[in-house]
């Protein structure tokens, strides 16, 4: 788990990035995700498993950005 906050200090502010960055989730977004209460799950794509276990709020491998 991360929060916003945290995630926002880890990549940086709007000016600090260059077009063509590679993070999920750009720091406009992730403030507007703060805003709203969005949170936003990575995880590997092509692990049906892993997805059934994170839609299912069972133990899953990847990551949690909230605001918790």
């Amino acid at each position: 788990k991360l929060n916003w906050k945290k995630y926002i200090e880890i990549i940086g502010e709007d000016q600090e990035h260059k077009p063509g960055g590679n993070f999920p989730v750009d720091p406009y977004s992730a403030r507007n995700a703060i805003d709203l209460g969005i949170s936003y799950y990575i995880l590997k794509a092509t692990d049906l498993d892993n997805l059934d276990k994170a839609l299912e709020n069972e133990k899953f491998a990847g990551t949690i950005i909230s605001n918790e």
